[in-house]
């Protein structure tokens, strides 16, 4: 197969390119649980890493997500799949980048490409957990820098490797992990290439709740618990349209969109107890 990713192509084009390439499987669960979707990446032969096919497969999902007008839809989590690693990054296999990102066009293509992805998950209107029950390396630290919120096993740990490969941070987390760890700690791990473990991580911020132990279930039902606090905590139920309404907010003051969230609060007003 004979395919050629361009800086030029737009990103349903890219899509279409890459959904046939390498292996793996990003799996989507609209209703995992009342209100909490799930996203699940898949590809245990290689640590999780994302291959051209998970890349349109996300791709995908992002945009049901988007499209998604259940207003009692609180929250994403997305996590690793039951085994060793949240995601190990780029998959570099033959099957996919060992044979299609030969050029500085097609990585330039394939990095907007993601680029793109992340910043759209990151402005849906829904508390996003990253449930990571073992090592998160490389562009698998991007997915992490996209979520609001972060669950980690106790023996996981974060690997910011990019800087070795010549990068910087193609997919946009520096500027996600500023706004979360500040300017100092971001140039710290990510400059040094860090390995950050899961009580390091919860000290500069980077880490919410820390499971006392690793395994996938575990942090994946304290992922759940997490949002479930967004829903109904001690009997005190959230709105959940108020709940995403309020993520929308969040998303408008970064982008210092004061149109759009005047906007926002009118329709929400729509709809409050007030």
């Amino acid at each position: 197969m004979s395919i050629s990713l361009l800086s030029s192509d737009s990103d349903s084009v890219i899509a279409e390119k890459l959904q046939y390439l390498g292996k793996g499987k990003v799996l989507y669960e609209p209703c995992y649980r009342p209100g909490i979707s799930l996203v699940s990446i898949e590809n245990p032969d290689h640590h999780n890493a994302l291959s051209g096919k998970m890349m349109a497969e996300l791709y995908r999902i992002v945009g049901h997500l988007e499209k998604d007008t259940n207003d009692n839809r609180v929250g994403v989590i997305v996590t690793g799949g039951p085994n060793k690693a949240f995601c190990a990054g780029l998959d570099t296999d033959l099957d996919f980048a060992g044979q299609y990102l030969k050029t500085p066009e097609s990585i330039s293509a394939m990095n907007k490409f993601m680029y793109g992805i992340l910043a759209r998950f990151s402005r849906l209107p829904l508390i996003a957990v990253g449930s990571v029950a073992g090592p998160a390396v490389g562009g698998g630290t991007e997915l992490i820098a996209a979520m609001d919120f972060i669950c980690m096993g106790d023996t996981a740990y974060l690997s910011f490797v990019q800087v070795r490969n010549g990068l910087p941070s193609p997919w946009g987390g520096a500027r996600r992990l500023i706004e979360r760890i500040g300017r100092k700690n971001t140039l710290r791990i990510l400059g040094t290439a860090a390995k950050v473990h899961a009580t390091d991580a919860l000290q500069i911020g980077l880490v919410d709740v820390i499971v006392t132990d690793s395994d996938y279930s575990l942090v994946l039902e304290s992922s759940v618990q997490f949002i479930q606090h967004f829903i109904d905590a001690n009997g005190i139920k959230r709105m959940p349209w108020a709940v995403r309404s309020m993520k929308a907010l969040v998303v408008q003051n970064e982008i210092q969109d004061t149109e759009a969230e005047l906007m926002l609060i009118q329709s929400t007003l729509k709809r409050s107890n007030l």
